[in-house]
């Protein structure tokens, strides 16, 4: 949701450790976990291709009914439910991308299930608190803990299917969808309404004067000095970094992967920046085609490059 003042120099400072510790972090877990890299990982991936299309569904219609409600609720103004939405949304996100994360860290450790629930239950309320934040630099940093344990934890458990791939191809097509012709964009465009009529221009304005039901869609939303991104981006920014750099890293040395990092690094931030100044011609859009497309593009052309007989 781009406004129209933007700094791109701050804007990208805050995208680029997005793709940058997802690919650090993934690189570590691969390290110490001896995950499936390379030649291996595809392979995991292309098996997985037949067996994923009911997940597919239900991952497609779940966010057209998840969207469909937040749409109901900006539309009706019912502010309790907004409230709830949000809290449940971010709780559930927070908790079981903490829980899933810690459960396989210590899997070999005696009582390493209680432990991980207890730590997790500890540390959620602290985490929905960063997201609940009216400073969107603490809203930012929220943002950047969820959604990189949340895919941490989709990489952990579903290394073995082709659904991180699937879902990385499909959400582009979804985002577009839900944005320009689905109940998304017609919540965006009712809270834009929302401020003409109160006469406020600026979201972090909209959130320190009127409290209601939009706050389901402005408080999942950060605002990165001239433009908002939804915690949705975050993930699948992260997630594409993640299973990129899984898929890369056994083919290559430390100098190898170094250098792919620089280039999917430079490739994911032009593809950003092309991206938000489309949308930034029509005041909202997606954020995720663009950088999905590079993502996937300059992942799958190394890899087939880097294996070619």
């Amino acid at each position: 949701m781009p406004e129209k003042n933007v700094n791109w120099r701050i804007i990208m400072m805050k995208i680029a450790p997005v793709p940058i510790i997802s690919m650090i972090v993934t690189l570590l877990i691969i390290h110490v976990y001896n995950m499936p890299t390379g030649q291996e990982y595809y392979q995991y991936m292309m098996e997985g291709v037949q067996i994923t299309l009911p997940m597919i569904i239900y991952i497609v219609i779940l966010q057209f009914a998840v969207a469909t409600v937040m749409y109901i609720i900006v539309k009706t103004r019912r502010v309790r439910a907004a409230r709830l939405g949000f809290y449940l949304i971010t709780t559930m996100l927070s908790f079981f991308s903490l829980y899933a994360t810690l459960y396989a860290a210590l899997a070999t450790l005696s009582n390493g299930d209680i432990i991980s629930l207890v730590i997790s239950i500890i540390f959620t309320p602290v985490l929905v608190k960063l997201i609940d934040s009216d400073n969107h630099n603490l809203r930012y940093v929220g943002f950047l803990i969820v959604c990189i344990l949340a895919s941490l934890s989709l990489i952990e458990y579903l290394y073995d299917t082709s659904l991180i791939f699937l879902i990385l191809l499909l959400m582009p097509v979804m985002d577009v969808i839900l944005v320009y012709l689905g109940p998304l964009g017609k919540s965006i465009q009712e809270i834009k309404k929302r401020r003409q009529e109160f006469g406020i221009e600026h979201t972090s304005q909209l959130e320190s004067k009127i409290r209601d039901s939009s706050s389901i869609i402005t408080k999942l939303t950060v605002k990165l000095d001239g433009i908002m991104l939804g915690i949705g981006d975050f993930l699948l920014y992260s997630l594409a970094s993640m299973w990129s750099i899984e898929l890369i890293s056994g083919l290559l040395s430390i100098t190898g992967l170094i250098l792919y990092s620089i280039i999917y690094l430079a490739l994911f931030l032009l593809s950003f920046y092309i991206n938000i100044k489309l949308c930034l011609r029509k005041g909202y859009g997606p954020a995720s085609p663009l950088p999905l497309v590079s993502a996937i593009a300059v992942t799958l052309l190394s890899y087939y490059l880097l294996t070619l007989k």
